[in-house]
């Protein structure tokens, strides 16, 4: 009796609560639980655990309905093809059932190394061997709004560039997958295409990187950065980032071009800043010892110490901290 007149009173004081909630924050408070909702399954599908892992299962959320997984050899015969993923997975449907060709995702970034995390060995180790990450806290529908500008900024900016031939500028936006094949780059594989950006795997240094583009600007070709950032930071903007420059040396290294041509874009009132890096043979080599470095650790299953040069901000945004600390310096 007790515990049901708790739970009465619980309901009733959420009710007076709404009740005092003025109608302009209610909505408010809705539309940010609503853009929470959609980033959160994006693709509009997610794993649903089941007891049978033999006979796993999708959960349609746009449409509320179950979606079958299954191999290429057990797909239905006239399934039409719906939607590629990104991870190269497939949905196919027939007029009243859905397949999806992929497998369980066991929640961990992939055991690759980026550039944008070769500045602290042990994010790298922690990384390539699976380790868990912290368990990620729930953002806000302001932070996938900055996301989400910053995607379409990236869009108009890269449109802009690849229609300047077209109004008499001597550039080109050179196809990132045709560069591939021209130059005879054969440890590259381009896993996905989206665009103006392009998705590359090397096979020989385990290093997957997203590229922004490759220019060709009055003869000569530089690899494209796009950045945005808020207007305290650009506002003192002189040079390339620091946390930047390691996805320049890595870029540089993949493709075989020495020029990184940086843009910072004030996300307040969109002016800009550009930057060219000259990357170095000495740049390149620090990135393949980096990995060498890193893949001895892995080798020995032994954890690479906390460098001396990585600072309290790059520790802020790590997805390791739990780990890093149990392990100690």
């Amino acid at each position: 009796m007790a515990k049901a007149n708790a739970l009465f009173n619980i309901k009733r004081m959420l009710n007076e609560s709404e009740k005092d909630t003025p109608i302009e924050v209610s909505f408010l408070q809705d539309l940010n639980y609503t853009l929470r909702q959609m980033n959160t399954w994006s693709s509009g599908y997610y794993f649903k655990e089941v007891s049978n892992e033999k006979n796993p299962e999708l959960f349609d959320t746009s449409e509320g309905k179950t979606v079958n997984v299954v191999t290429l050899e057990t797909l239905p015969e006239k399934c039409n093809k719906e939607h590629v993923y990104e991870d190269n997975h497939v949905l196919y449907h027939t007029n009243d059932q859905k397949y999806y060709i992929g497998v369980f995702s066991d929640g961990k970034p992939s055991r690759r190394y980026k550039p944008s995390d070769m500045h602290c060995l042990r994010s790298m180790y922690y990384q390539i061997i699976g380790a868990d990450p912290d368990e990620e806290q729930q953002k806000s529908g302001d932070f996938y709004g900055i996301c989400e500008s910053g995607t379409d900024r990236h869009l108009r900016v890269q449109t802009a560039i690849s229609l300047m031939r077209k109004y008499g500028v001597d550039c080109d936006y050179v196809d990132v997958e045709e560069y591939i094949k021209e130059n005879n780059l054969q440890h590259l594989v381009v896993e996905k295409k989206k665009q103006y950006e392009t998705k590359v795997y090397d096979k020989n240094r385990n290093i997957i990187f997203l590229c922004d583009g490759i220019l060709k600007y009055k003869g000569q070709y530089f690899v494209f950065e796009f950045k945005t950032e808020s207007s305290y930071k650009w506002i003192n903007r002189e040079s390339v980032d620091d946390s930047h420059k390691y996805q320049a040396y890595t870029y540089s290294l993949e493709l075989g071009i020495d020029k990184v041509l940086f843009i910072y874009e004030n996300r307040d009132i969109c002016t800009k800043k550009p930057f060219i890096l000259i990357v170095t043979n000495e740049n390149k080599q620090f990135i393949e010892n980096r990995i060498k470095n890193c893949d001895s650790y892995v080798n020995q299953k032994i954890t690479p110490p906390i460098e001396a040069s990585v600072t309290k901000k790059n520790c802020q945004y790590c997805s390791y901290k739990k780990q890093c600390k149990v392990d100690g310096k």
